[in-house]
């Protein structure tokens, strides 16, 4: 009697309502009900409540019934409200989302339960997470602790999660990743966030929940709210370990390459000088030319194996780094020194013209250097007897420019726009160059690092011109 005065008592307020509204006794009886409710299930108004308990099972999705009966038990044996997302079924024989939201009334013990439709709103999440699984890189979002507010299913995967929704509120330290890699992700997420600034291609292992180690190339970016806050991020990741692995193998090849075939060509030449220097018994002006020319081979050997491993190294992505002051003036001083030997085989005539007094530059002098040999090398390669090379250093503007020059066959337009190609050696039928087809290519990279221009200059029968453009260093650091 008490309960069904208390319902008219709250009758005029409730039916008013938009939502569904129960009363619910502690006995899991539903001893009240809104017109709400009647009309949203088909009931007929004579005894609407009668034989129904919470939840209704028969109006229940069966997926979400056990989940809000457990919740129910819970909050009979604490007293505490709970909230829940369920699928009702409608007159129509549809089921609808709903927010439950359970509240006690520890006076009467009654328990007041309000279901909001939110079926609009839960299935525009239903395809926002549907597009997310279906996209095929790892996404996931988290708030300011760092803490996971959803992912997608290919991250959940990662993680080793049937679900998206079992890391929810859950830090990459709940994750299978190591100490050292758990402090690393949230180190970069407190960058991204206080800084407001997105960190793209971080490079960054981790060890999935089979025990493995991924690499993963990540970006992260902050979340804003309306006003401007930044209130969390947003990270999505490719996984590369295969091609992490790839880089490994040829690192292994790298190293085999340079033990197995520069270390011997070294060793032979080291023997080839005690014959030309006669430490090794006197040789004859035909035996001496033939010495030369087997050392000759095994320098451009080395030299295509050198160009080999700068190349695979990478070692032009990371030139500038503890770069030095470098003076052209002496530097090609030491280069046309180093080649006179070799012009004087070739019966070349080289020179050098400095047309001004000093030339500093910033860069790594080791790798300028290899630039000026492989265009010189290029020079008495296609210069042939009695050639002439020359070297010219000039102030262009805010820039210093090399001109290697020769007189040698020359290279048609066509053939010009590619020389710098990777791998590309000339056309078919009429090489420019022997070997590799990298030592251009690894002149235009080195070049480039020092935010430096290379380019050619040639007409067939009328020689060529390779002419090399570095920004001078500036006044402040001289």
């Amino acid at each position: 009697m008490q309960n069904h005065q208390h319902a008219e008592n709250l009758a005029p307020a409730v039916e008013l309502l938009p939502d569904i509204l129960w009363i619910v006794e502690s006995t899991s009886q539903i001893s009240y009900s809104n017109r709400h409710w009647l009309d949203f299930a088909g009931i007929s108004e004579q005894n609407p409540t009668s034989k129904l308990t919470f939840p209704p099972m028969s109006a229940t999705h069966v997926s979400d019934y056990n989940l809000v009966l457990s919740l129910w038990k819970d909050a009979l044996q604490t007293k505490q409200p709970f909230n829940a997302e369920v699928r009702l079924l409608k007159n129509d024989g549809n089921y609808v989302w709903h927010l439950m939201r359970a509240c006690p009334n520890l006076k009467s013990g009654n328990w007041l339960v309000i279901c909001t439709e939110i079926h609009s709103l839960k299935t525009v999440q239903s395809m926002f997470q549907l597009v997310l699984d279906n996209i095929p890189i790892s996404i996931f979002w988290k708030d300011r602790d760092s803490k996971y507010l959803g992912c997608n299913q290919l991250f959940a995967n990662d993680m080793g999660s049937k679900t998206t929704t079992a890391l929810l509120g859950k830090s990459d330290y709940d994750t299978a990743s190591s100490k050292e890699q758990c402090e690393f992700f949230i180190a970069c997420d407190q960058k991204v966030m206080e800084s407001g600034a997105a960190e793209y291609h971080i490079i960054e292992p981790q060890t999935r929940a089979n025990g493995k180690q991924a690499w993963l190339d990540t970006s992260k970016i902050p979340l804003h709210d309306a006003g401007g806050k930044v209130v969390g991020l947003l990270g999505v990741y490719e996984d590369i370990t295969e091609r992490v692995t790839v880089d490994h193998q040829r690192d292994d090849f790298i190293a085999t390459l340079t033990h197995d075939l520069k270390n011997p060509l070294l060793g032979t030449n080291r023997v080839l000088d005690l014959f030309l220097d006669g430490q090794l018994g006197q040789c004859d002006d035909n035996q001496q030319k033939i010495i030369s020319q087997i050392k000759d081979s095994n320098d451009a050997l080395i030299g295509m194996i050198e160009n080999l491993l700068l190349v695979y190294k990478g070692e032009s992505q990371a030139l500038l780094m503890g770069s030095e002051k470098i003076d052209l003036c002496e530097m090609l001083e030491r280069m046309i020194k180093r080649n006179e030997i070799n012009a004087k085989q070739k019966e070349s005539n080289l020179t050098l013209s400095k047309l001004t007094d000093q030339a500093l530059i910033d860069g790594k002098n080791h790798s300028i250097e290899r630039v000026v040999q492989n265009l010189l090398d290029n020079a008495f390669k296609f210069t042939g007897r009695n050639g002439n090379i020359s070297v010219t250093l000039e102030r262009v503007g805010d820039n210093y420019q090399i001109t290697v020059a020769d007189d040698g066959p020359g290279i048609k337009q066509e053939d010009q726009e590619k020389l710098f190609n990777r791998f590309w050696q000339g056309t078919p039928g009429k090489k420019y160059t022997h070997g590799t087809g990298l030592g251009l290519y690894l002149c235009k990279q080195i070049v480039e690092a020092h935010q430096g221009k290379i380019t050619c200059q040639s007409e067939p029968a009328n020689g060529t011109k390779f002419i090399v453009t570095l920004p001078q260093r500036s006044q402040s650091e001289t």
